[in-house]
């Protein structure tokens, strides 16, 4: 499964105007989507699509929330899926703290940190070395 957050900007929250002037106008909605892995849309085509995918979604806010979120997934998996023949379970994300909680609500998962942000990170860690091993 992926698992991302996206930041909503609100308008007002009650009526309209009542934030205006204010930082309190966007709410960070919790997204994942549950798949069985990925093919590929036509022979020799870059494009791929998610197999048997689902959507889950919404403005989950703190701690309480975010175990409803993991609890709705596990409960979509295990009503879905024989657990018993599953053999792992891995959660894509961005390394956020809410992500990687989703292994203490998925049994069997491990947390994988995605493609763009392991590239930043190795970026990161790496750019202060030379290009070659000739370099001085």
């Amino acid at each position: 499964m992926d698992a991302d957050e996206d930041h909503v900007a609100l308008q007002y929250l009650q009526e309209k105007g009542d934030i205006k002037g204010t930082r309190k106008n966007t709410r960070m909605q919790k997204l994942a989507y549950v798949y069985e892995g990925v093919e590929q849309e036509a022979p020799r085509s870059e494009q791929i699509r998610l197999v048997n995918p689902k959507y889950f979604g919404g403005l989950y806010e703190g701690s309480k929330g975010v175990e409803q979120f993991w609890r709705e997934i596990y409960h979509y998996i295990s009503a879905t899926y024989d657990l018993n023949c599953v053999k792992h379970i891995y959660i894509n994300g961005d390394g956020a703290s809410w992500i990687k909680s989703g292994c203490k609500w998925i049994g069997e998962s491990t947390f994988v940190l995605d493609k763009f942000h392991m590239q930043k990170y190795i970026i990161a860690a790496s750019s202060h070395l030379l290009d070659s091993a000739g370099d001085d």
